[in-house]
């Protein structure tokens, strides 16, 4: 569907200027030009005719139905269509066939559609056409900011926990600066630290409860000894 969009456009594009020293000439659906010194007798313009249908036939049914188009791009076609049926004319008086009626039936009949569609799709009154082209500039301008804006995760973000006065290059790998890491490992040294001294406290509490323990035991016996002499 892309490349017979490309080859419609292309044919358009190549009516656009009438050049006196080419032949236009077909070549399946896609009209060229060739040199009229290199230009075989054999082909005739008969062999115009579907290209030009189905070249004029596409770009009438894009204005007429397609939504995505914008009403300047409507006009901009229409006009290049105008201009390029005049420069179609003169490549087809190039042949010298004037008994050949069907390809110049194909083109009024091409200019009478373009009458039909220009009427459905034109504004009539100049104040609402130029507020539809206002619109459109509008639309073009965020079609073209939106290639510039993009939105990224905050996981994938280097900037998102960038603290002020901080640089870029102190960040790590998963967002967070090497002084954060330095800090939570300070942290985590200390905390080991604090449970050793925790543990040796603990240690001396129960062996300073057990000296207290012997020494009671060694006080009893030592009275009861005395009591019983």
């Amino acid at each position: 569907m892309v490349n017979m969009k490309k080859i419609v456009f292309g044919n358009l594009g190549l009516l656009d200027v009438y050049l006196p020293n080419q032949k236009l000439i077909s070549d399946g659906c896609e009209l060229m030009l060739i040199n009229k010194d290199d230009y075989d007798t054999v082909t005739k313009s008969k062999d115009l005719e579907y290209p030009i249908y189905y070249t004029y036939n596409e770009i009438f049914n894009l204005i007429s139905y397609d939504n995505d188009l914008s009403y300047s791009k409507k006009v901009y076609l229409l006009e290049k269509v105008n201009e390029s049926l005049d420069v179609l004319i003169q490549y087809i008086d190039d042949y010298n066939e004037n008994e050949n009626m069907r390809i110049c039936y194909i083109v009024d009949n091409i200019h009478a559609r373009y009458e039909i569609v220009t009427s459905q799709i034109l504004y009539k009154n100049p104040l609402s056409e130029k507020i539809v082209f206002l619109f459109d500039e509008l639309v073009d301008s965020f079609r073209e900011a939106k290639r510039y804006l993009y939105f990224s995760p905050t996981s994938f973000y280097p900037l998102i926990n960038l603290e002020p006065d901080d640089f870029l290059e102190d960040e790590g790998v998963n967002g967070s600066s090497d002084n954060e890491s330095c800090d939570n490992e300070s942290c985590d040294n200390d905390s080991c630290d604090n449970e050793s001294d925790e543990s040796d406290e603990s240690n001396d509490t129960d062996d300073s409860d057990e000296n207290q323990s012997y020494e009671s035991g060694d006080n009893q016996n030592s009275d009861d000894d005395d009591k019983l002499d």
